[in-house]
């Protein structure tokens, strides 16, 4: 698999389990790395994590059903399909990378990226009336 496609896996799955302590120096170092992103940065990283997780989660079956003479062809085109989804995002796959790698040690940069993360509406239930009069 290649570097960039585990970076980016490594990100995505780094953000869920990011926690640790830090002395205060280390937290203010932090805090002025987590400060080096614009809001705008945040919440397009965001958007791109969000849509990298849906192509990881689509690529997934294809690779397991894949036979190994299709392989590798196929992960070329997973990874081809992750850089479209974080430039998509106008984020460079390199800087989507750095903002995931920093916000594994920096709980201030965590804080940031989850202070843009929505979360999404529940569907309603079948058979819901409340908005029928």
């Amino acid at each position: 698999m290649p570097a960039s496609v585990r970076r980016i896996r490594r990100g995505l799955l780094g953000l869920a389990v990011v926690s640790a302590l830090f002395s205060a120096a280390a937290a203010q170092a932090q805090s002025d790395d987590a400060s080096r992103y614009t809001a705008d940065e945040l919440k397009a990283f965001v958007a791109a994590q969000a849509d990298v997780a849906d192509t990881l989660a689509e690529w997934k079956p294809r690779l397991a059903e894949a036979r190994p003479d299709q392989r590798k062809r196929l992960v070329i085109k997973q990874e081809r399909a992750l850089v479209a989804a974080v430039e998509a995002h106008d984020l460079s796959p390199a800087t989507y990378n750095t903002i995931a790698e920093q916000a594994q040690k920096d709980p201030v940069l965590t804080r940031r990226i989850q202070s843009h993360m929505t979360a999404k509406p529940a569907p309603a239930p079948e058979g819901d009336t409340s908005n029928k009069q």
